[in-house]
């Protein structure tokens, strides 16, 4: 630490601070380095629904303001992604364009349909139809030709697409053009942070102005894809 004061070298250190089986800290020695440390991060794993989940928070930062909030992040094949929430001031630009659901009836109910760029959550009961009205409204952005991925966890694509035409919802042409991208995860295998990792990578190349995915197919209590356009 001395050297890195009288120089421009930058010192990173790693150390283990707790004991895997007790979950005490165990290296007594090293405990003072939170104190003489500029910068502190903290990083954690842990289980959330039987998921393991891992966790980074900044717990110290000299000289400079820093959010001290615990984010999740997974470790990629392109290198660690993190889940941050961005800023904390709510200063993003909004639209007053209304986007249908696919469903008359129901953009009628919401005044002409839901607004761009908002957040929309479809619940209920198993049964009530969550999956078939997304499928509507993907179906429906689809024929507006904008691109959409649609998020199902726990059921393969092909199924999904399957059900969806059992009620008369169509997607295999979207789908063959690449209007549609589906992408199926497991959720309990992948955890929460994998699986929210995966869907910004595979939109690198064109990206959609729609993701949606049925409400009852969430990934634990903490991680839930709203859909959205």
């Amino acid at each position: 630490m001395k050297l890195s004061r009288q120089s421009i070298i930058l010192c990173v250190l790693s150390y283990d601070f707790r004991d895997p089986i007790e979950g005490t800290a165990w290296v007594r020695g090293l405990d003072c380095l939170h104190h003489v440390a500029d910068c502190v991060v903290v990083l954690d794993q842990h289980l959330v629904e039987r998921a393991a989940v891992r966790e980074m928070q900044i717990t110290k930062l000299r000289g400079g303001a820093h959010s001290a909030n615990r984010y999740p992040f997974a470790i990629t094949s392109g290198g660690i992604r993190v889940a941050s929430r961005g800023s904390t001031l709510i200063d993003h630009q909004v639209s007053n364009e209304r986007v249908s659901s696919g469903v008359e009836a129901l953009d009628a109910m919401l005044g002409g349909g839901h607004y761009r760029s908002s957040s929309v959550l479809i619940t209920g009961a198993p049964g009530t139809a969550k999956t078939t009205l997304a499928g509507t409204f993907a179906r429906a952005r689809c024929d507006e030709g904008e691109p959409t991925v649609f998020v199902t966890f726990d059921e393969a694509a092909d199924q999904l697409v399957r059900n969806l035409t059992s009620v008369g919802i169509r997607l295999e042409d979207h789908v063959r053009s690449g209007a549609l991208q589906i992408r199926a995860l497991r959720a309990p295998s992948a955890g929460p942070p994998p699986s929210a990792s995966k869907t910004p990578s595979s939109r690198r190349t064109k990206p959609p102005s729609t993701r949606g995915s049925p409400p009852d197919l969430t990934c634990g209590s903490r991680w839930r894809t709203p859909a959205s356009g």
